[in-house]
Order: C-alpha cells, then structure tokens, then sequence
C-alpha cells in the first residue's frame, strides 16, 4: 500500500489471466440455476456508485453480449434489465453459496 509507506506492486493487468478474462455483459434476466452454463464473478455498478459482486452461475447468450443470472443472485445483487456488468469467468468447481438474505423489515 503505497499510502502508507509500505511496498506496492505494479502488473501489465493484460496480462493477467483473471483481468484479461473480464468482460463487460447487460443483464438480460433471471435464470434457474439449471439452466446456467458457466460460473463465476458478477458485478455491479449502481447508479450512486455503491459496488455489488458474488460469485454466481449464468447463462451466456450466444455472442455473449447479454447474461441471464441465476435468480437468487440476481435478486441479491439488485440487477435491473439491461445493467452493464463486470462478467469474471473463473469455474472453482465449487457450488455457488446461496446470496446473504436480506433482513425482513421490522414490523411495527
């Protein structure tokens, strides 16, 4: 961390298979997690700038322009029709952890 005087480290990010593999996809959808093909990290940018991510099954379209994300998450990460998102290919052969929930509102 070079703001406090501590090392730092600089990469050609091209070169690095995880950034280089980034890519930029608009949500088309909610899928069912059967009908996903690939995994890995999604996110978001809000419109107030607060920043979303999880590591989630996705269906690709063809050209891979578009993804429909499994619907858990993308209710979790608040994904609206069209959103531009970071699309983070990386198959852990894990099964995706279910979204945190969110806290049912307080009743009066």
């Amino acid at each position: 961390d070079p703001f406090d005087g501590g090392p730092h480290l600089e990469a050609l990010t091209d070169q690095i298979p995880v950034v280089h593999e980034t890519v930029i996809a608009n949500y088309d959808g909610a899928c069912e997690p059967d009908a996903a093909d690939a995994a890995g990290f999604i996110s978001v940018e809000s419109e107030n700038g607060s920043f979303k991510a999880g590591y989630a099954r996705y269906r690709r379209s063809s050209d891979a322009k578009t993804i429909q994300v499994e619907h858990d998450w993308a209710e979790a990460l608040d994904l609206q029709p069209g959103a531009e998102l970071g699309v983070t290919p990386l198959d852990l052969r894990l099964k995706p952890a279910a979204p945190p929930r969110r806290p049912a509102p307080a009743s009066a």
